[in-house]
């Protein structure tokens, strides 16, 4: 055994089996999951303070979330392409470095246009950022342990409501809301630093450098030149059929979930009657809930499979959501959100290992970029809808609601998708 050789298997021996650059790239990801579940929180605990300063109705606040959804969306598809393109790690790190601008900000905005314009503008960064992680991270992870890999990765999203619940708990009645997109930077800041240093995966690699050699070969040979990455995918019928489901998987996941993300703060403050610190802490509670059924998810899917642990998830959430609202009582409220947060997060702790074993390597990030994010523009109506359903009604009736989106997502990713179609570790072309 060589010096090479040695070295190599010290290395597997000490990180268990997975290179030093595959666990850079799991702490890289996990840290920008965690800033992107901070940014979208920390807008929802801005909600009462934007409402009292500028005079919004309940309608207009949930249109600075569907505005904030549409730049969600429009950046997470573009940026799932040009991560195919361009590389996963290249592409999140110049993302965060643009979301993170954007985001401080608007702590120097003053009128609701300006604040909804940037908005806009800082969510075309952050878009890719999730899938895009969770693309990178699913290359480079064992197959083995990949659900459980992906559950932490997704988990990292509920540590940053964790941490955007208890710190708007502490900013917003000492300094008010700017100071919290402000000090935002930080986080953003630390992350890229880490970022810097992630490499991207071998499978991407492999497939990457055979890409550039069938261009080079057509272009020498003169012939057309390979398809791009939405051709591959929609002119097979069974990646073009996957597809089409998992965008609605998407759109109902993501309607039950940012719904009720967005308005659960003001619900709790202005029809329960809770104090935004009070509220901050209710929050952090179910979200630690959240972490722990994601992690749970996450090792159930490996071992009871995707599906069953997709439709669990599903079915609890839809039953929970509408406990939390007819039924809460001050008594027993943080009891009914501490059940709720654990089953919430369940599917989305299950969705990004799902999804990434549904498309190949040469257009995996393409793929599920898209269908993640054309998942969050059509779940832009869910702030909008509950904003609607609160000027004529409550806030409570609107998020009862959605718990007909979780009972659909349920049934469309436990009985509409096939597991583990392709492996994120192999160089794998469209059947």
């Amino acid at each position: 055994m060589n010096t090479t050789d040695t070295l190599t298997a010290g290395s597997e021996k000490l990180y268990r089996g997975m290179p030093l650059a595959g666990w850079i790239a799991v702490l890289g990801v996990f840290l920008a999951i965690v800033v992107d579940g901070m940014d979208y929180q920390l807008l929802n605990f801005a909600y009462p303070s934007l409402m009292e300063e500028w005079g919004l109705s309940k309608t207009s606040l949930g249109g600075l979330g569907s505005i904030s959804l549409i730049g969600l969306g429009i950046g997470g598809i573009l940026g799932g392409w040009l991560a195919d393109r361009i590389g996963r790690a290249r592409l999140m790190r110049a993302s965060l470095a643009f979301f993170a601008i954007f985001t401080c900000m608007l702590g120097f905005t003053h009128s609701y246009m300006q604040f909804a314009v940037i908005r806009f503008i800082a969510g075309l960064g952050l878009g890719a950022i999730y899938m895009v992680g969770m693309s990178l991270v699913a290359e480079h992870v064992p197959a083995k342990n990949r659900g459980v890999f992906i559950s932490a990765m997704s988990a990292a999203y509920s540590i940053g409501l964790i941490c955007s619940s208890l710190l708007s708990g502490w900013i917003i009645p000492a300094w008010g809301w700017r100071h919290l997109f402000i000090l935002s930077i930080l986080p953003g800041a630390i992350t890229f630093a880490v970022l810097f240093f992630v490499k991207e995966s071998a499978s991407y690699m492999a497939s990457r450098a055979e890409r550039l050699a069938q261009a080079k070969a057509a272009k020498e040979a003169k012939a057309a030149q390979p398809r791009n990455e939405y051709v591959m995918m929609l002119s097979n019928p069974k990646t073009r059929k996957t597809f089409i489901t998992w965008v609605f998987i998407a759109i109902t996941l993501q309607f039950a979930y940012t719904g009720a993300q967005s308005w659960m703060p003001t619900y709790l403050t202005n029809e329960m009657g809770i104090s935004l610190k009070s509220v901050s802490w209710y929050l952090a509670a179910t979200y630690f809930a959240t972490v722990i059924g994601k992690l749970l998810a996450g090792w159930l899917a490996d071992k009871w499979g995707r599906r069953k642990t997709w439709f669990f998830g599903g079915v609890s959430t839809a039953i929970a959501l509408p406990l939390v609202v007819y039924y809460a009582t001050p008594a027993i409220l943080p009891v009914l959100l501490l059940v709720f947060g654990f089953f919430c997060g369940m599917d989305y702790a299950v969705n990004a290992t799902f999804m990434n074993e549904s498309f190949p390597t040469e257009f995996r990030a393409t793929a599920t970029g898209a269908a993640h994010n054309m998942g969050r523009a059509g779940s832009t109506f869910a702030p909008l809808m509950i904003g609607a359903v609160a000027d004529a009604w409550t806030i409570g009736a609107g998020l009862a609601l959605l718990a007909i989106s979780s009972l659909i997502c349920a049934f469309l990713g436990g009985f509409g998708i096939q597991e583990r179609m392709y492996d994120p570790n192999a160089v794998e072309k469209q059947a």
